[in-house]
């Protein structure tokens, strides 16, 4: 990466953040974006629309985590959304359902 893609990426995130909260906002639902590098996975962020009840369910990261220790399947009740492939990773929205 050059400096000035360096000096870039928080912002970059910022606006993605912003994205992801407007379309939980507008779908409704809970969402979260992942990355995938080779067999790498990586939690990038989560949003929830406004009103919904956090408390009544984990955030996804933690969810995600317990089915691992727990040896459940990690993806039942989700839909995965593939968005593309940016900066040598892939992106994936999941979507409750």
């Amino acid at each position: 990466m050059t400096e000035s893609s360096d000096a870039a990426a928080p912002a970059l995130a910022g606006h993605l953040r912003s994205l992801l909260h407007s379309l939980a906002a507008t779908l409704g639902t809970p969402l979260a974006l992942l990355s995938r590098e080779d067999d790498e996975w990586r939690f990038e962020a989560e949003a929830f629309p406004p009103g919904h009840d956090r408390d009544g369910c984990l955030p996804l990261a933690s969810m995600l985590r317990e089915r691992a220790v727990a040896g459940e399947p990690l993806w039942e009740g989700l839909t995965g959304l593939v968005l593309g492939r940016a900066r040598n990773r892939e992106w994936v929205l999941l979507i409750p359902g």
